[in-house]
């Protein structure tokens, strides 16, 4: 700012009841860096531009442009808006209403740097209009607590020549407060310039930026411009905005809220319109990254499922399936019949296929082939001897006949040929006559029919498919049973 030979100067103080040491414990140098760029951001300042200035050598430089060895004598963040009234500068309120763009939020940003900078005696000043602020401490007794405390006040002085904009300006910056806007190359998305927006991913969200970082699995999070850190890289780069954006921080605006985030980038996903996209996220060979453990329910419809169904083909096959979650025998039946068992799809995006259309192992087996019977006729006097071993099985797990028709086959099959990945299968249901299927091999010896027979018998009985509570509850309490008869037999002998 310059003075006029007109101009006339006035010079206040401002009081707060704000004491120094609020919220010490969150606000240091890093908060004093990113909520003092903020405030010049163009979403906030009502501006186009911002930049940030280091005076080394007494010559203003690019802050990206610095000597780690020279000494920075004084830093500006400056912008190029519509400035603001200095009495924001005590007043706990903020004027931001556009909460789709702008950073701040409490109304705390000016109030608690400046709190900050007078608690490790950083000179700063703020800068817009006609005004300058410079931050201050008033003394306060406390009689009762018999101690002192330290109120934050404000240095107002007006009459400057009007400027455009507004800026902040830190004289003798310590170190590590330079270290920490230094970092603003690589944490606000403006100075980066490694990230060039791709084409193919406009169509994720409307309101997000999503970009192809240099490696994949490598990803970065931006909250509105600001980076910030998880515990795991994203498999893309984000630049979250609007609303979402304020969800997603804690109210120090220090944090990320996983569980928001993966709302928000489980809808991202949703809406991938390319397949280059998706394959790296599916192929259970590529790195551990955010993504991969989304939750996704069965309510959760991509956008475009045909290019999951394709992206999910090409990674493994064009008789790929997924695997049962529940029952490891069909995943080795499936797997049997020539189907190729994809195991290692995490759960969130094994979801997001089944609702793409891809067929898990369970789904993929035909339960209801066509079968060759064979007549109890066509059978030997041993096999015929085998078969009736059922009634004894009936009497011993059920303690009564089971009222189902059993059938011997000697061939499965459908339209793509043999099915052979069972020995016997179970059919029942309301109106419905309950059958068992048992293939003809089976009646080579006793135990091979007893072990194929009992397991289906118990389908019948307890009305239940495999890997249901009912239907092992029922095979426990069969074998139970069965043992009992067993092992009592000997001894009334």
């Amino acid at each position: 700012m310059t003075q006029t030979e007109e101009t006339s100067l006035e010079t206040k103080v401002l009081e707060t009841w704000s004491t120094l040491d609020y919220r010490a414990e969150k606000w240091g140098y890093e908060r004093v860096a990113f909520d003092g760029i903020s405030n010049h951001f163009p979403e906030d300042c009502g501006g186009k531009n911002f930049w940030i200035i280091f005076v080394e050598d007494g010559k203003n430089i690019d802050f990206r442009s610095h000597e780690p060895k020279k000494p920075v004598e004084e830093v500006y963040f400056c912008d190029d808006g519509t400035g603001y009234d200095y009495i924001y500068t005590v007043l706990h309120h903020s004027n931001k209403k556009d909460r789709e763009t702008q950073t701040g939020k409490f109304g705390e940003g000016l109030k608690m740097i400046s709190a900050t900078c007078l608690r490790h005696k950083v000179d700063i000043s703020f800068h817009s209009k006609d005004w300058s602020v410079r931050p201050m401490m008033k003394e306060l007794y406390l009689p009762k607590e018999e101690k002192k405390t330290f109120l934050l006040c404000q240095e107002v002085t007006e009459g400057y020549e009007a400027m455009k904009g507004s800026y902040t300006l830190i004289r003798n910056p310590p170190k590590e407060l330079v270290e920490h806007i230094c970092s603003f190359a690589e944490r606000i998305i403006d100075f980066r310039k490694d990230l060039a927006p791709s084409r193919s991913l406009k169509g994720c969200h409307p309101k997000h930026k999503v970009f192809l970082p240099e490696r994949l699995f490598a990803g970065e999070l931006f909250v509105k411009r600001t980076k910030y850190f998880l515990d795991k890289p994203t498999y893309l780069t984000y630049q979250i905005n609007g609303k979402a954006a304020d969800s997603l921080l804690t109210p120090d605006r220090d944090l990320v809220l996983e569980q928001k985030l993966e709302q928000i980038l489980k809808e991202i996903i949703l809406n991938f319109d390319n397949i280059a996209l998706i394959k790296p996220l599916l192929n259970h060979f590529t790195p551990e990254c955010f993504e991969k453990d989304i939750y996704f329910s069965s309510l959760d419809q991509p956008v475009c499922p045909k290019l999951w169904q394709d992206a999910f083909h090409q990674l493994y096959g064009p008789k790929a399936i997924l695997r049962d979650r529940n029952n490891t025998h069909i995943n080795e039946d499936a797997q049997a019949q020539g189907y190729s068992v994809v195991k290692d799809i995490p759960y969130g995006l094994h979801t997001l296929l089944v609702s793409a259309g891809i067929k898990t192992a369970d789904k993929a087996l035909n339960y209801s082939p066509s079968y060759d019977l064979v007549s109890l006729e066509n059978l030997s006097p041993e096999q015929k001897n085998v078969y009736e071993l059922r009634h004894q099985a009936d009497k011993i797990m059920f303690g009564r006949p089971l009222p189902a028709e059993v059938r011997i086959f000697s061939r499965a099959y459908d339209k793509h040929g043999d099915v052979t990945w069972f020995n016997g299968m179970s059919y029942f249901g309301q109106n419905q006559q309950p059958r068992i299927y048992i293939n003809r091999r089976c009646l080579q010896t006793a135990e091979n029919f007893l072990q194929t027979y009992a397991h289906e018998a118990n389908h019948i009985f307890t009305k239940s498919p495999d890997a249901c509570k009912a239907f092992e509850g029922g095979l426990t309490e069969a074998l139970g049973k069965a043992l009992d008869a067993a092992i009592k037999k000997p001894k009334e002998q």
